[in-house]
C-alpha cells in the first residue's frame, strides 16, 4: 500500500512542448550539471497525457511518470529516499533521469521512451562512475537496459549491469 502523496498537474510539460515548438530545441534554458539541462520532461511515450506529479512525505521534489513507477517498484523512499533533483532531459539522446538520495547513498533511475530500453536504477556509484567516464548515456555504452544486480563469485561481492553497449561491473 502506498502512503497518500500530494498530487498536482505540472504545466512543465505543457511549456516544453511549446518551446520545442517555437524553438525547435528540446531541453531547458538553467544550466545544471554539464551536459544536462533541467527540464521535466514527462516521463510518458510521445501523444500520452501528461503524468500526474507526486511530493514524497518529507521529500522536496516531485516525481512523475514511468521514474515514479520504476521508484515504487524498487521500493520508494524505503529503498531510494526521496527525490534530489528535478527529473532532468538526458542532453542529446531522447529521456530523463532522477536522482535519489537515502542515508547518503545515491541512485539514479534513467528513462527511454524506447520500449526496449525502459526505465532502470543505476544504484552503484562506481558503475555510475565508470559509466561517466564514458559520457554516460550519450557514450558507447548507451542507456541502462536492467537495473543493478549484486553478484558473488569466487566469495568476492560486487555489482554489475548491463547497458545498451555491454556490462559494466564495480570491480
Amino acid at each position: 500500500m502506498h502512503a497518500t502523496f500530494r498530487r498536482t498537474l505540472s504545466a512543465a510539460p505543457l511549456i516544453a512542448a511549446a518551446a520545442v515548438s517555437l524553438t525547435g530545441l528540446a531541453g531547458g534554458i538553467a544550466a545544471a550539471a554539464p551536459g544536462h539541462a533541467p527540464t521535466t520532461p514527462a516521463t510518458t511515450a510521445p501523444g500520452e497525457p501528461a503524468p500526474s506529479r507526486i511530493t514524497p512525505p518529507g521529500c522536496h521534489y516531485a516525481i512523475q511518470g514511468e521514474i515514479e513507477n520504476k521508484w515504487y517498484e524498487m521500493g520508494g523512499l524505503d529503498k531510494l529516499g526521496c527525490p534530489d533533483n528535478d527529473e532532468t532531459a538526458t542532453p542529446t539522446k531522447p529521456g530523463a533521469y532522477q536522482r535519489f538520495i537515502r542515508n547518503g547513498h545515491i541512485s539514479r533511475i534513467y528513462w527511454s521512451p524506447n520500449k526496449a530500453i525502459g526505465t532502470h536504477v543505476v544504484s552503484s556509484n562506481t558503475i555510475f562512475d565508470k559509466w561517466g567516464h564514458d559520457n554516460w548515456e550519450q557514450g558507447k555504452y548507451g542507456f541502462p537496459i536492467d537495473d543493478t544486480h549484486t553478484t558473488t563469485h569466487a566469495g568476492a561481492t560486487y555489482e554489475d549491469q548491463k547497458f545498451e553497449g555491454g556490462w559494466i561491473d564495480s570491480k
